[in-house]
């Protein structure tokens, strides 16, 4: 749209985003437009964040954060850029565009901008390998509430991996066609139906937590990725051909670098500038110590080129765009800018032919990975065997191929520089081709002395040819002998490298699972990241047959192992040469639940996610997910596990996250437990998994009484169940009563029980184990006026989590929020009958057949604030309420849950104002959730306070009674004393 009303004089809006300086500054401020409210413009600092974003001074701001600055105050728009953590997002353009728009009376909206400096969508070309492409789809809820296709698990070395897929990255489109919109189940489809090959089009998780906090797709600027020559040819070739420099260049030529840079949790470590409206970027500033200065780069250099592609003549948001793109690693070609403008005024083109040096940032180490220099030496001698057998296999081979060459001129005893000591010296030796292999001459000279003591005698001249012929059989004889040891020997040897990557593995795993295969002396392993305890697999051990180290080939078997002890703890095994007792230590290794345990191992694998280098990032995530997989694994065969409550260790896990304030992080990994668990459900169902932890709930939540902290924290819990969605839906589907008829059974749940917590007595007339008001006539009035105070406290406190509760849950899907509110209504309808002046006479047959008193006045302060949004005076809201709800007569099922009608009988209720008999109401397809709602409130607080109504207005007659009595006794003229006690037995 945007494109189409675009003229001479007028351009697009610019979406930029501006990160702060390392003063804490985005580098421009806000200036209200003198006259006309909610208008403002932007002024930039010169060089500063914003204008190498993009913004320019002058320009309307139309939209920051997701908010129409239209809308807020001058005051307002300072505090959201306050508040703003590293990076305000903010939409502009220039004031002669701005009227253009309004002249054809166009909103400005974000979807019609220009990217500038946002994290742009790549495309991802991948090939089927044997294994598949390597990645898992998964369909999980955002904490923004939005529904994402996230690709989880990258497997290792995979399609998906070597194409730049990273774990948790945003599905745009599959084969240029976007999937946004679609389920799971027919995003899958299209990746099948693409048979070898798919292009994928994907966001990482920066760019896709930005986008969703924004509420904007991330394909709206994907157009704008690629530079204009790149998208007519993408394949034109980047760099020029190697040429031939100046003489007078070639005696002090400048050097342009080529400079590889790995990104670190701060970043690349260098800040890009230009010239102000003038193609060309240079490093403006280099961190010191950062990634940019490890790799060389210099305060003014040139930017040339940005991982393979010129952009001498692109501006500053595309080169940074196309930085971004890069991901974790980034190739720059520059020149200091001397340099850059010698060789440009001698038209020498700047490729990467005339780079002198290759400088590469060396990979981020934490001190806990091992080098070679670092490694133990019972490692080392690991390390020493391997490299002294390679050196076997060489003078194997030289062996083999020197006795090959016997007769033919070239070989030990025939060639020229013979290595042997007959007739030659030191120079012979040194030009033999194979003195190479050793360290020395004295070395080599040594080795033909050696061979010439085994050496048989020549045979005779006359039978030099059968001589030969039987040489070349037992040389082609041994050949074959050694074929086989030479290969194994070569397939079990590992560089210096690959051995020292194995041990960082081996040492990642102990870190994060605590267990290990090793038993050797303390005193002679490296110390390099080992946790002080492990627990030591004896049997697994045993059955690798001497393998005493942890790889991802055998840690799923380590894993299922440790899971399996019955105690773990007297199978500590001390991995340093401190002998200091170190209870925690032991406590975290020595962990007999399953669950808590896993929860601990995915904790440290987190941790190891944010620490390791790149090379073992991989490794560390496959832990992570093991350890989500372990504990579906648990969930669904809880039978396996010896003496152990697998759901009551599930809850008590969220009762300790709740307790110790690390609820998010508890949260974050029962989802993806959960997720685990919807995905595999042959074993069991979610619902089989689920229930069981319910009945715990509900079990202790019951017994609880309103003061008590213990009960706040359960509901912390429930608020997480209302709000997870399959959880929430599970938990609607437990809530409902055996018998929808009976008044009582609603109470007997596990939302009932937690709605009839109260300082009420919980049995009328029963006084026992009551904690409030026990002895009122001993107790002063200032310890009255605490208890009072505590309970209001608890109250209030309680009230609010219930409503967050109920909440929740009307937010959740339609199946949920029918079946809460099929709850409500059917707990209403089934104890209509407490309004009933009969229920009041009866008390016994009263408490045998209705929920308590309780459950009412805590329902009815819960839907009360409920109500509140559209309760407010003059709110037009109130206005949508229909009362024909009231008059509808017996519906379906199908039809209350099409029409949104939950409350039973209302229409057998007597109506004040009474239609005429001729007259039929216009009743509505649909009932809105606000008339409902307002209904469920009102029959909630007449059931709940009538009671208690008339229970008030009897206790007040026989105090009545008292006092009458009373006076007239002080007064002389009292009745029998025995009337005076019938009433003190009445009241």
């Amino acid at each position: 749209m945007a494109r189409a009303y675009r003229g001479e004089h007028c351009s697009r809006p610019q979406l930029c985003l501006i990160p702060r300086d390392h003063n804490g500054s985005f580098g421009f401020s806000i200036i209200p437009i003198q006259g006309e409210k909610g208008r403002y413009s932007v002024s930039t600092v010169s060089g500063g964040p914003a204008e190498r974003a993009g913004l320019r001074t002058g320009q309307s701001l139309v939209w920051i954060n997701g908010a129409m600055v239209s809308k807020l105050t001058h005051t307002v728009l300072n505090k959201m850029l306050k508040k703003s953590v590293d990076h305000v997002t903010v939409l502009v353009i220039d004031s002669e565009s701005e009227k253009s728009y309004a002249r054809r009376q166009l909103p400005i909206l974000p979807s019609m901008a220009g990217a500038h400096n946002l994290p742009l969508p790549e495309d991802l070309h991948l090939v089927r390998g044997p294994e598949g492409f390597g990645f898992l789809l998964r369909q999980e809820k955002m904490p923004s509430g939005c529904i994402a296709h996230l690709l989880r698990e990258v497997d290792r070395d995979s399609p998906a991996e070597q194409a730049g897929m990273q774990d948790g990255d945003l599905l745009l489109a599959v084969n240029s066609e976007t999937v946004e919109m679609l389920e799971h189940d027919d995003i899958v489809s299209r990746i099948r139906l693409s048979d070898q090959q798919v292009t994928l089009t994907i966001i990482h998780v920066n760019g896709r937590d930005l986008y969703m906090k924004l509420c904007l797709s991330p394909l709206l600027f994907y157009d704008n990725k690629l530079p204009k020559e790149a998208q007519k040819n993408p394949k034109v070739a980047l760099t020029a051909p190697p040429v031939e420099l100046p003489e007078e260049l070639q005696l002090t030529p400048p050097c342009p670098r080529l400079c590889v840079l790995v990104k670190k949790p701060t970043g690349f470590g260098f800040r890009l500038g230009s010239v102000h409206h003038k193609h060309g970027t240079f490093i403006a500033q280099v961190e010191i110590g950062g990634s940019g200065e490890k790799a060389g780069l210099w305060d003014g250099d040139v930017v040339v080129e940005v991982n393979g592609q010129n952009v001498e003549e692109q501006h500053l948001e595309d080169v940074a765009t196309l930085m971004m793109e890069g991901g974790c690693h980034l190739r720059l070609l520059v020149v200091d800018r001397r340099g850059y403008e010698r060789l440009k005024h001698n038209g020498v083109p700047i490729t990467p032919e005339l780079v002198l040096n290759n400088t590469q940032v060396e990979e981020s180490k934490y001190d806990y990975f091992v080098n070679y220099e670092d490694i133990s030496c019972k490692e080392r001698n690991i390390i020493t065997l391997n490299i002294q057998t390679w050196t076997d296999i060489y003078l194997s081979l030289l062996k083999t191929y020197a006795t090959r060459q016997v007769g033919s001129g070239c070989g030990w005893r025939n060639c020229p520089g013979e290595m042997t000591d007959q007739g030659n010296n030191n120079q012979n030796i040194s030009r033999n081709p194979f003195a190479a292999l050793f360290s020395s001459l004295a070395d080599a000279k040594q080795f033909a002395s050696g061979q010439k003591q085994h050496q048989r005698p020549d045979p005779p001249s006359d039978a030099s040819g059968d001589s030969q012929s039987d040489s070349e059989n037992s040389v082609s004889d041994s050949i074959d002998d050694n074929d086989d040891s030479v290969a194994e020997i070569s397939r079990s040897f590992r560089s210096r490298q690959e051995l020292c990557e194995q041990l960082n593995v081996n040492h990642m795993i102990q870190r994060i699972f605590l267990i290990t295969l090793d038993n050797s002396d303390p005193s002679l392993k490296g110390g390099n990241g080992t946790p002080p305890r492990c627990v030591y697999l004896e049997e697994m051990a045993a059955d690798l047959d001497g393998q005493d180290w942890l790889d991802m080939d055998n840690i799923e078997q380590a894993l299922f192992n440790r899971l399996l002890l019955l105690e773990p703890g007297s199978h500590l095994m001390y991995m340093t040469s401190s002998s200091v007792v170190n209870l925690p230590a032991d406590r975290h290794a020595g962990e007999k639940c399953a669950m808590p345990y896993l929860y601990a191992c995915y904790q440290r694998a987190k941790e190891e996610v944010t620490k390791v280098p790149e090379k073992l990032l991989s490794f560390a995530v496959r832990c992570k997910n093991l350890t989500v997989s372990n504990a579906r694994t648990v969930l669904l065969t809880p039978e396996i596990y010896v003496s152990q409550n697998i759901y009551e260790q599930l809850l008590d896990l969220l009762l300790e996250g709740v307790s110790g304030a690390q609820l998010d992080e508890v949260v974050e990994f029962v989802d993806e437990v959960i997720a685990a668990l919807l995905a595999d459900q042959e074993v069991r169902t979610f619902g089989e998994v689920i229930v069981p932890v319910l009945d715990i709930l509900h079990g202790r939540v019951k017994d609880l009484d309103l003061c008590q902290l213990l009960l706040y924290s359960y509901l912390d819990i429930l608020l997480y169940f209302s709000h997870q969605k399959d959880i929430a839906k599970m938990l609607m589907e437990y809530i409902q009563p055996k018998d929808p008829n009976s008044g009582l059974q609603y109470q007997k749940t596990l939302l009932g029980a937690v709605l009839s917590v109260s300082c009420l007595l919980k049995t009328p007339g029963v006084v026992e184990s009551h904690g409030f008001f026990v002895n009122p006539s001993r107790s002063s009035p200032q310890e009255m006026k605490v208890q009072e105070s505590n309970i209001h406290q608890f109250m209030g406190q309680y009230h609010e989590k219930l409503y967050q509760v109920l909440r929740n849950l009307l937010q959740q899907s339609g199946d949920t929020r029918h079946l809460l509110l099929s709850w409500l209504g059917g707990c209403l309808q089934a104890n209509a009958g407490r309004a009933k002046i009969w229920a009041n006479q009866m008390p016994e047959i009263f408490m045998q057949t209705y929920a308590s008193d309780a459950l009412f006045l805590n329902l009815g302060a819960a839907l009360l604030k409920l109500c509140q949004p559209f309760c407010r005076p003059r709110s037009p809201k109130l206005l949508t309420f229909n009362p024909t709800y009231c008059a509808l007569k017996e519906l379906s099922e199908e039809e209350r849950r099409n029409r949104n009608v939950h409350v039973r009988g209302l229409d057998k209720e007597t109506c004040l104002t009474p239609a005429p008999p001729q007259q039929t109401p216009e009743y509505a397809h649909s009932y809105s959730l606000l008339t409902e709602n307002l209904i469920l409130t009102q029959l909630t607080l007449h059931l709940g306070f009538h009671r208690l109504h008339d229970q008030m207005v009897k206790m007040n007659q026989s105090l009545h009674r008292l006092q009458g009595s009373w006076r007239r006794r002080d007064t002389g003229g009292a009745r029998p004393q025995s009337s005076c006690v019938s009433s003190l037995s009445v009241s």
